[in-house]
């Protein structure tokens, strides 16, 4: 009877985790495409390793806030 009931609530959350996968893929499948590239540079921003210093040149930012500008 342990065993089932350890079988049961391991079922029970593996299903209740399921409902939430759905329920994010079926928010993100109505977000535009622009939000999407967002959240997936937060997402691999969040994998990367702390920066210490960080140089930023005339010329990278000119090219990104070049790519900000709408119909890029």
């Amino acid at each position: 009877m342990l065993a089932a009931a350890k079988a049961e609530g391991v079922r029970a959350v593996g299903h209740a985790e399921a409902e939430a996968e759905a329920a994010r893929l079926a928010a993100y499948a109505e977000l535009p495409p622009d939000v999407l590239r967002a959240l997936t540079v937060r997402e691999i921003a969040g994998q990367l390793p702390q920066i210490g210093q960080l140089t930023v040149t005339p010329d990278m930012l000119t090219d990104l806030l070049g790519r900000l500008e709408p119909g890029r």
